[in-house]
């Protein structure tokens, strides 16, 4: 005996007393559980309240109710209402919505204009255009700038709400049910099918997409159930057949299928099926499965919502293969509560799933007789396995895009498909289209031969050409007019777009290369003990009102002032350790030698331990003056002799190389932090922020560990100037 799924009573429900039925909005999947409960289970109305954890008043009242109807607001007063008869009075001329604010408003109108702007543009008569007979095939009322793909997509979405019943007896005695009122394809007569047909106690409801095919429909509901997927199936609507009788890896393409049928190729939106529809679902033509197929609800889908979804289940899982399990493997995968993933994405959408031998026929007829356009299509259609659409294009001398078209109405619509002339009032005329191509090819033609050549060539006092003056030389030359937006067009169609040009950092070294290297190789080779640091000053920093980002509101404007009296300057020298990231700075008067040897000392205080310092800087004068070398002779002297400390070597980097310097993104972050959008009143709380930041900094990066800059250390990256010219010291 089959047993329903009960769902667990809320903790909100068992908490609190219960809920009165005006506090209580329900969705369409509590809906469904309400009439399941009641219909399936036999459940009381007081039973179904106390399991779904709903007032019994609000059990009852939607147990009344066939169909699902979300609840709806009250309409509310509006401030504009006494004001509406005579803003459709003011409307019969031509006026606008400020004018009739401002009208409003002497009358005692107390409200927004934005409310009035909405109910104006809601109510003000549309100027119809008089109807033309369209030059193309395209649609009437089609934007012609928007494409058939473009339009595809900004069509709303659809969910579709199914329900898959599993059918006692062979499917050949379903009897479908659909609204389609023209046939495509006939299927036999079958006897109705009844609820004695169906298996009692077990259902599954789902959602899927409009855009999925019946191909990934079959992969869900698969998926669902748990079983293997190597078998053939079928989709059975009332006057219609969709089959899978070929797998894609399988060289067959004609197969002996007596009752027309296409392919499970196409997607559910192109199906005309609606709310209420029922069909038949055939898995494994061996053991023959088959299922009952009901559409519970179409409805636009919500925003961020998943699809597929499985709603609601009742009854045990069903096992495929009876008697391949164990009894203790079969007694979990029973009950093994049923998921559901979102299928694969659709693949090889342009090659023939296969083709009847009667079709098959047909097209052999096609492909011996003297109608270009039926050769081609056979073609196509035959030669789909073989060649790719590129090549079949190619062979019957048609765009790709009709190759593409043809094959996927074969396995849409089977023969049926192909038999319509192309486009809905007739055959395209191709001379027509083959005139506008050329004379667009024409026209870029013309102006990449402009752009090419300079506008003084053209007599236009310009450095650089933009789209403007393209079109002036373009009707200067030719004598023809051209719009500016289809010359942007054209130039985007072909690649070219507006950019702006890069200013990149470049080094005039001539010893650049060995200095680069000796600052890698110096890095890569540190013994342990050593530490490499980088050096360079930041300032002179003014106390004064500095501009930046912020957060503010949306109509806020940040200003501050151009010339400003300064309270104070500040001027620093930093040491930042390549391999710990810890950053070492001192304040000072001055960017001279004295500030160098006081960070130099005190360096050598902080890393007493430590074996040598090695320290990079760039080329400014006080880094390479003659008071600093002697300093450092004498300094590194006194070291070895006492044998206590570290050495200091310096590793200079090559001229205007400040992108090798890691210190100075450091430097940058911190002025985004502390200095931008600052307002300090003096230099000591200037200082006193900036240490906070670094003091801070240090403490990080001791609990979370890592070196200093990224592409300075990969030996490889300085291989390629491409990499060096770019300038982006951040990255370092």
């Amino acid at each position: 005996m089959h047993e329903a799924v009960r769902i667990p009573r809320p903790l909100a429900c068992q908490a609190e007393p219960c809920l009165t039925a005006e506090s209580i909005v329900i969705d369409y999947e509590t809906f469904s559980k309400i009439h399941d409960c009641r219909d399936r289970q036999g459940l009381t109305i007081a039973q179904t309240a106390r399991v779904l954890g709903l007032h019994p008043q609000t059990v009852a009242t939607w147990l009344k109710r066939a169909r699902f109807e979300p609840r709806r607001s009250r309409p509310r007063g509006s401030v504009l209402d006494p004001f509406k008869p005579r803003i459709t009075r003011m409307l019969d001329s031509p006026c606008s919505a400020q004018k009739i604010f401002q009208r409003l408003h002497k009358e005692g109108y107390r409200g927004g204009v934005t409310i009035l702007r909405d109910y104006v543009r809601g109510i003000r008569p549309t100027e119809r255009p008089v109807y033309k007979k369209p030059t193309d095939h395209r649609s009437v009322g089609a934007d012609p700038k928007t494409s058939q793909h473009e339009r595809a997509r900004r069509r709303p979405s659809s969910t579709y709400t199914l329900r898959i019943e599993r059918t006692m007896r062979p499917t050949s005695q379903i009897n479908v049910i659909s609204a389609a009122s023209t046939p495509s394809y006939l299927v036999p007569t079958n006897p109705s099918i009844t609820e004695m047909n169906i298996q009692p106690n077990w259902s599954r409801e789902f959602t899927v997409l409009e855009r999925h095919t019946l191909e990934q429909l079959n992969e869900i509901i698969l998926h669902i159930l748990g079983w293997e997927r190597d078998h053939l199936f079928e989709f059975r609507f009332a006057d219609r057949v969709y089959a899978h009788l070929v797998f894609l890896e399988e060289d067959i393409l004609f197969v002996d299928a007596e009752n027309p049928c296409a392919s499970c190729d196409i997607p559910i939106r192109h199906l005309g099926i609606s709310a209420g529809d029922v069909f038949a679902y055939i898995f494994d033509f061996g053991d023959y499965h088959s299922f009952r197929v009901t559409v519970r609800d179409i409805r636009p889908t919500r925003i961020a919502e998943i699809v597929p979804a499985l709603l609601f289940s009742q009854g045990k899982n069903i096992i495929q293969h009876p008697g391949s399990m164990r009894q203790s493997e079969a007694r979990v995968f029973r009950n093994r509560p049923p998921t559901v993933v979102p299928p694969q994405p659709a693949r090889d959408r342009h090659r023939i799933r296969f083709i009847r031998d009667k079709d098959g026929s047909v097209l052999r007829e096609w492909r011996a007789s003297n109608n270009k356009k039926h050769w081609q299509k056979a073609v196509t259609i035959l030669e789909s396995r073989n060649l790719s659409p590129k090549s079949i294009a190619t062979k019957i001398e048609r765009s790709e895009k009709h190759v593409e078209k043809w094959i996927q109405a074969f396995n849409r619509f089977g023969l049926e498909g192909i038999k319509k002339p192309d486009g809905r009032r007739g055959p395209v005329k191709s001379r027509e289209r083959e005139r506008r191509a050329a004379v667009r090819d024409q026209k870029v033609r013309r102006i990449l031969e402009i752009v090419h050549a300079k506008p003084s060539a053209y007599g236009i006092n310009r450095s650089s050409w933009h789209r403007p003056s393209i079109v002036r030389a373009y009707e200067q030359e030719h004598n023809e007019t051209i719009s500016v937006e289809y010359t942007g067009q054209l130039l985007r169609q072909f690649g070219y777009a507006i950019r702006k040009a890069r200013k990149v950092l470049t080094s005039p070294d001539p010893h650049y290369r060995e200095k680069v290297d000796l600052l890698l190789s110096t890095l890569q080779n540190l013994k342990p003990g050593e530490l490499f640091l980088f050096v360079d000053e930041l300032g002179p920093l003014r106390v004064k009102k500095y501009g930046g980002r912020a957060l503010v509101r949306k109509n806020e404007v940040l200003a501050y002032p151009q010339e400003q009296v300064h309270r104070g300057v500040i001027m620093m020298s930093g040491a930042l350790s390549a391999t710990t990231n810890q950053m070492t700075w001192v304040y000072g008067r001055a960017k001279d030698t004295a500030a160098m040897i006081d960070l130099m000392e005190l360096l050598y205080n902080q890393y007493f331990s430590s074996p040598k310092l090695y320290v990079t800087w760039d080329t400014a004068s006080w880094h390479k003056s003659a008071m600093l070398v002697e300093w450092l002779d004498v300094f590194n002297s006194t070291t070895r002799m006492t044998s206590e400390g570290p050495l200091i070597e310096l590793v200079p980097l090559p001229t205007s190389s400040q992108f090798l310097d890691v210190i100075e993104a450091v430097f940058s972050g911190m002025k985004r932090a502390v200095i931008h959008h600052s307002n300090y009143r003096d230099a000591p709380e200037m200082k006193k922020a900036i240490s906070l930041h670094f003091t801070e900094r240090n403490a990080h990066f001791r609990e979370n560990p890592r070196r200093a800059g990224k592409q300075v250390w990969k030996i490889d990256f300085f291989d390629d100037n491409k990499n060096i010219r770019s300038g982006n010291y951040r990255e370092w």
